[in-house]
């Protein structure tokens, strides 16, 4: 297990106090897990300081989040096991000056609003996961406006843009530099769209289960490419391969199958009960323009609900010809378990609570509020023998009796009070003057 005393140095201060002040207020219920809220709980927390510690300060957050993958991949990391898993998740955000905020897609809400989005990488085994690494999403409106890039102290390198395919596997090379351990690699059906991801994979030879969409089209007979003869002496010889063979969407082609080759699997194990499904799995082939001469042989794995048999769900892997409907449906059923630690991380962690604008303050805050996940993690499996269902809110409770809090009186209520009425009026001062400055009027 690594420890983090190292990782918290600024201009050659140690400023672990301070992380662990943030932390402690990650993990404390009841309260927003911003630096003003975190300050007015925790013993010797001040605002200017934690605030300064999070926005300003020089530790490297990079090093933070590789230590807790690392330490979060000691607890559940296995190569014929575990999965990483990647996903995306916004979070709402008023006005236009947070790094990478913009009206986008935001999943939480289901539907187009202003937020940021951040991609996520999870290590899963079983019915544990944590959250161990992120890249911020940059559209490319920002990446158009070098002068906002500047303001939000996004570095040089980063000013390029992504997409968030990009930057997923950006996670999974770490992962693999770190030596990560893993089985497959999984994501939502976003990142099979188009199947840049799936061919990303498949070059560093790593097995996955990704979803797709239903207009994804398949062969069932394999395909054969071939670059068409010139017809003629005008016009550019053919240099791009096709293929005479019949493609079929895949929603069409599962209205063809008979209703007797679906199997009731049970998926993975809920709070109700065993999760069942019924599921489909067929080897098929999948080409495009860009895979040359060499289609690709693909399980796929469609499940649909036992009862009322909709809600579909398609996926495609590269597991083993050998590989069961059983370990199948399982690997596809994993990537809940990202949602959940997203879910987990936003409402116990703090991970959505900051009132950050810049590039540095946001990554820091993700990777604090990463650490306070898996020390969760971490007392939920120490504990698993005597508390087998010991969850990240049982234990937030249990920490709720042992974390200092200050103790609260009139006075120190009123002190508080006085303080951040200090700060409101130092702020709409500094506006005031912005503003007569910027429009030439005489400051009194």
């Amino acid at each position: 297990m690594i420890t983090y005393e190292n990782d918290f140095w600024s201009y050659r201060k140690d400023v672990s106090d301070k992380a662990s002040q943030y932390v402690q207020g990650l993990l404390t219920r009841g309260i927003r897990k911003n630096a003003e809220d975190i300050a007015e709980v925790i013993p010797g927390a001040k605002v200017q300081n934690l605030q300064q510690f999070i926005s300003q300060s020089k530790w490297n957050y990079t090093q933070v989040l590789q230590h807790t993958a690392l330490n979060v991949n000691s607890l559940i990391g296995d190569p014929d096991s575990a999965a990483l898993i990647i996903d995306e998740s916004g979070i709402p955000k008023k006005g236009n000056m947070s790094v990478g905020v913009a009206r986008q897609w935001l999943g939480c809400l289901g539907k187009t609003d202003n937020g940021q989005v951040g991609v996520y990488a999870a290590l899963c085994n079983g019915n544990r996961s944590a959250l161990i690494n992120t890249r911020l999403y940059l559209p490319e409106c920002w990446i158009d406006d070098k002068e906002r890039c500047d303001n939000a102290h996004i570095p040089e390198e980063r000013q390029i843009f992504k997409t968030k395919d990009e930057l997923a596997i950006e996670m999974v090379d770490e992962a693999l530099e770190l030596e990560i351990k893993f089985k497959f690699v999984g994501a939502d059906a976003g990142y099979g769209k188009g199947l840049n991801f799936i061919n990303e994979l498949e070059k560093r030879n790593l097995q996955f289960m990704v979803d797709i969409h239903k207009d994804q089209i398949i062969y069932v007979n394999k395909p054969k490419p071939f670059i068409p003869q010139k017809k003629g002496t005008r016009g550019r010889t053919p240099s791009e391969y096709t293929v005479n063979e019949e493609a079929v969407q895949i929603d069409d082609f599962t209205k063809t199958i008979r209703s007797d080759k679906w199997e009731l699997i049970e998926v993975r194990d809920s709070t109700k009960g065993p999760l069942v499904y019924e599921v489909y799995v067929k080897q098929i082939y999948v080409w495009n323009s860009t895979m040359g001469s060499r289609p690709r042989l693909y399980w796929l794995v469609i499940r649909r609900d036992a009862e009322t048999r909709s809600d579909y769900k398609y996926s495609f892997s590269n597991a083993p010809a050998a590989t069961k409907i059983e370990e199948l449906a399982f690997m596809q059923g994993q990537r809940f378990w990202i949602e959940h630690a997203i879910k987990v991380c936003k409402s116990d962690c703090g991970m959505a609570d900051y009132e950050i604008r810049g590039w540095d303050g946001w990554h820091r805050h993700m990777a604090l509020a990463m650490m306070a996940q898996f020390f969760l993690l971490k007392e939920m499996i120490y504990n698993q023998d005597e508390y087998p269902i010991l969850s990240p809110r049982d234990v937030m409770e249990i920490l709720a009796i042992f974390l200092p809090r200050k103790e609260v009186t009139i006075n120190s209520v009123i002190d508080e009070m006085k303080k951040r009425h200090n700060q409101r009026m130092l702020t709409k001062r500094s506006g005031e003057i912005k503003y007569r400055e910027n429009h030439n009027l005489n400051l009194t």
